[in-house]
Formats: C-alpha cells, sequence, structure tokens
C-alpha cells in the first residue's frame, strides 16, 4: 500500500506543477484547436473520412512529441533529486508515465470532438474508435515519457528524445491508423486485434519502465 501511496502522491504533485505552469498545458489545448480548425478550412468539402483519420492521428503524434517536452520539465534535475529523497526509482517511473497516459488520452479525446466540429467525421463505432485514438495516445505518452527520462538524465534532451521516439512511435501509430479506418469504414469489422495491439504496447512500455528505470536512476 505504501507503494500505492507514493506513486498517487508523486501523480499529485505532478498535476499541482502543471496547475502552476498554464501556459504549456494552454499551449498543449490551443494546439489541438488550431491545427484542427486550419485543417478543417484546407479540407473543407474535400477530405474523405479515410484522409480525416489519417490527419487526426498525425495531430496526435505530434501532440505526442509535444507532450515528450513536456515530459522533460517533469524530470527536471531539482524535481528528480527532491522525488529522489523519498520515493523509489520504479514508483517515480509509473506515476510520471501513468500520469502523462492519463493526460495525453484525454487530450486525444478533446482533439478528436474538434475534429468532429469542425470536418463532420462520423465513424460507424464512435466508442470504439475513441478507444482505439486514447489507446494509441496513451501508448504514445508512455513511451515518450520514458525516452524523456533517460534524454534528461544525459543532457541530451531534444536530440536523443527524436532519434529514440520517432522508430518506435511508427509502430504504434500505423496500429492505430489502419485501425480506425476499419472502424470508420465499418462497424461490424473486427478490430479486437487492434486494441489488444495497442493494449499490449501499453503494458509492454509500462513494464520495461518499471524494470529499466533502476538503472537509470543510479546514474
Amino acid at each position: 500500500m505504501k507503494k500505492f501511496y507514493v506513486i498517487w502522491h508523486l501523480i499529485r504533485l505532478s498535476l499541482a506543477y502543471d496547475g502552476r505552469n498554464k501556459q504549456a498545458l494552454y499551449g498543449i489545448i490551443l494546439y489541438a484547436v488550431a491545427v484542427s480548425y486550419a485543417l478543417s478550412l484546407v479540407f473543407s468539402g474535400s477530405a474523405s473520412t479515410i484522409i480525416g483519420v489519417a490527419l487526426i492521428w498525425m495531430v496526435l503524434l505530434f501532440s505526442g512529441l509535444q507532450a515528450a517536452q513536456r515530459s522533460a520539465h517533469l524530470h527536471s534535475e531539482n524535481r528528480f533529486f527532491t522525488a529522489a529523497q523519498w520515493s523509489g526509482p520504479r514508483e517515480w517511473a509509473l506515476a510520471m508515465m501513468l500520469y502523462q497516459m492519463v493526460f495525453q488520452a484525454l487530450l486525444s479525446i478533446f482533439t478528436w470532438y474538434m475534429f468532429k466540429l469542425w470536418m463532420g467525421i462520423t465513424p460507424a463505432n464512435e466508442w470504439i474508435f475513441l478507444g482505439l485514438i486514447a489507446l494509441g495516445s496513451s501508448a504514445f505518452a508512455a513511451l515518450t515519457t520514458f525516452i524523456a527520462a533517460i534524454s534528461s538524465r544525459s543532457q541530451q534532451t531534444l536530440g536523443l528524445m527524436g532519434i529514440l521516439s520517432i522508430p518506435i512511435l511508427l509502430p504504434i501509430l500505423l496500429i492505430g491508423v489502419v485501425g480506425s479506418v476499419a472502424v470508420v469504414s465499418s462497424g461490424t469489422v473486427v478490430v479486437g486485434s487492434y486494441i489488444a495491439a495497442l493494449s499490449a504496447m501499453n503494458l509492454v512500455i509500462l513494464i520495461l519502465g518499471y524494470l529499466l528505470f533502476p538503472y537509470l536512476w543510479d546514474e
């Protein structure tokens, strides 16, 4: 129970940090609104549903990279050493990844509704579609948060983060796009394999972060 309390306390600290740093939070939300609206103007009346889905996932991908920059601030030296005094590496890793995963999943749902509002995209099964983009975005967030921790500890935040993130983000993007296209094309299409694949990626990233972060902690 003590570990769960520590994880919950670290999540609350991250939430309080975001509450004080509202400019970054508002910037991410404004990015989702502005980009979705700009794309609706460019593709107004000419974008098919499949193109709309691809555009949504591209916006989610770049939102994930923006979240990685935000994660780098959460892993700053001052906050890292403060947390190191009363929490372990595994609690720290899980708390940061879980917080970013929930935040990015909520942001992806908000982005989807912006696209739905501006572009009028309506999937055959909206709940499954929302599940896919939430799982994909949470996988983006978990991966970029872990890589942000690695790059911040190595003092190579921008360069190393891009080198490590993009090759691993692409399979997540591919699964999300293909699964989403299947959902919007026909609500009866079996998309369980895509949901299972994204869920497995979330789980694997969490487990790897839990197992490997202690070695980074000792550096």
